[in-house]
């Protein structure tokens, strides 16, 4: 990444909650839990924050 651009995105993200692995597990429990006749084809996680 160029130095400026790494500033840049470190800038936007040094304040911002991290996601814990807790909530990976989560999102992808509920993925899996589903029954059968619902297809969970794209599960997209990031940082409330981020929106």
């Amino acid at each position: 990444m160029r130095p400026d651009v790494r500033k840049s995105v470190e800038r936007r993200l040094c304040d911002m909650e991290q996601l814990e692995s807790e909530d990976v597990a989560n999102a992808i429990l509920y993925a899996v839990t589903q029954p059968a006749r619902v297809n969970v084809n794209i599960l997209t996680l990031y940082p409330t924050t981020q929106a």
